[in-house]
């Protein structure tokens, strides 16, 4: 079989870092997910949010018949004018926003594979209908390198992160300040952090949808059970490669 196609969402550097606008800015991606994807069996590419909404919708489609899976990735530091002004993921970075919410929306339609990693997880949460906290949190940004972990997660028994992880807790990394107030309907809470936040969410009744608030591309460098999750989002990738693919 053809190895799948897995689409990687990228940031815009402007939106990011507040690059000059005049020079365009550049799109990017953290390359730890690229890896995750290759070493793992799939072929990554980026899809860059250049768009204009009256050809939005079938630029989509047109993206999601060429990829057989999607990962929707974090990046975007949180740039606030007081520590008391948090801003919604939107306005953190609306152009990046809109075309990944509706990127997410038509993939979910299609039943495609999707993976959402920290801003991904939060996208996630948001599009379909949970919400994020306004609060700060604290102790949930590591001072240690990417690939160690900082805080044990316990593990819901029945989900498929239990089946992934074989256990009820495991030792995740740590890179956000925001967390998710409430979930979705039609989602389950797979994992959380002792002090209540949610770290892994699951849709119910599709084929393969979670989201991390941790970065299991960089875990995965050291832990082998990280890679589980890439493992079995590239195996449920795999089945699509037939129904939504232009290479013959």
């Amino acid at each position: 079989m053809k190895k799948p196609i897995i689409g990687i969402t990228c940031p815009w550097s402007v939106e990011t870092w507040g690059d000059s606008i005049e020079k365009g800015g550049y799109y990017y991606a953290g390359k730890a997910y690229a890896e995750a994807v290759h070493k793992y069996g799939g072929i990554p590419i980026l899809i860059a949010p250049e768009y204009d909404e009256r050809s939005l919708d079938s630029m989509l489609d047109s993206i999601l018949t060429f990829v057989n899976g999607v990962l929707f990735t974090g990046g975007g530091s949180v740039k606030r004018k007081s520590s008391e002004d948090l801003p919604t993921l939107r306005g953190q970075q609306p152009t990046r926003y809109d075309f990944e919410a509706a990127l997410l929306k038509k993939a979910y339609e299609k039943e495609m594979p999707i993976l959402g990693i920290c801003r991904g997880f939060q996208m996630i949460i948001e599009v379909f209908g949970g919400k994020l906290s306004d609060e700060i949190i604290k102790n949930h940004r590591q001072n240690l390198p990417r690939e160690e972990p900082w805080h044990e997660v316990i593990i819901k028994r029945d989900s498929k992160l239990y089946k992934l992880v074989g256990s009820d807790s495991w030792s995740v990394n740590s890179l956000h300040v925001q967390k998710a107030e409430k979930i979705p309907d039609g989602f389950i809470a797979s994992a959380k952090a002792k002090d209540g936040v949610i770290e892994c969410i699951e849709a119910l009744n599709y084929p393969w949808l979670m989201g991390c608030q941790f970065h299991p591309e960089e875990l995965s460098k050291k832990d082998e059970i990280a890679g589980n999750i890439f493992k079995l989002f590239i195996r449920q990738a795999e089945s699509m490669v037939e129904k939504y693919s232009y290479i013959a």
